[in-house]
């Protein structure tokens, strides 16, 4: 399973999806532009967008249960899996925005039944760093008994995006999962991948056995 932020594809560009991955995975892939795209032409540069790709082996039991410009989750037999994107601090409105995406995962995980919760995605903020966005999403995952994946490079660095220009570095994505999913975590890493062009890493989880018909299960 791949969740991805920020694609920056307007609604009529989605199908570029299929191109890349393939017959073997579906992607439930959303837009962040359709409001922009329909009131007018689009100017300057593209923003948001999130998609969550899976093996469509998994379609039998999986399903969409929530979409929109900040959060998409899905149901994998009983895995309640969240992709988030959270607004950046210097935003005016930051507050705001990240009061109403916690409101909307918080209904996601009151409305439907599930053993296991993992929430990933770009948090735009370090959580070992005081700010009001990081207690507002630490108060938000106690609350929800999630405990951080902790993804780290081999060398225990935990640095997730870079600006190599300006010396810039900072850990701003997480998996974080429900306590119950801990102990069937095989290891939880960040990844440096020579075809990587953005300026955030990615982060990959593997858990044992959260599906019934599948040994291994990546994130």
């Amino acid at each position: 399973v791949l969740l991805v932020q920020e694609h920056w594809l307007s609604p009529a560009m989605l199908y570029r999806f299929n191109d890349i991955i393939g017959f073997d995975y579906f992607c439930y892939a959303f837009s962040s532009m359709a409001l922009t795209c329909s009131a007018d032409v689009l100017r300057g540069r593209p923003f948001g967008g999130l998609a969550i790709i899976v093996k469509r082996e998994y379609l039998k039991v999986c399903k969409c249960v929530f979409n929109s410009d900040r959060l998409v989750a899905i149901l994998i037999e009983s895995a309640l899996i969240a992709n988030v994107y959270f607004p950046c601090l210097s935003k005016s409105d930051h507050k705001e925005v990240t009061l109403e995406l916690l409101g909307q995962l918080d209904n996601v995980c009151t409305s439907h039944a599930y053993d296991d919760l993992i929430v990933g995605g770009d948090i735009n903020c370090n959580l070992d760093v005081d700010t009001w966005s990081s207690r507002t999403i630490i108060e938000f995952l106690n609350s929800h008994d999630l405990a951080n994946c902790d993804c780290r490079w081999p060398d225990r660095s935990n640095s997730t995006y870079h600006h190599d220009t300006l010396g810039l570095y900072s850990c701003i994505d997480y998996f974080f999962v429900s306590r119950g999913a801990v102990d069937r975590i095989v290891f939880a890493t960040i990844l440096d991948c020579v075809f990587n062009q953005s300026d955030h890493y990615p982060i990959s989880v593997t858990f044992r056995k959260l599906l019934t018909n599948s040994s291994n299960y990546n994130v």
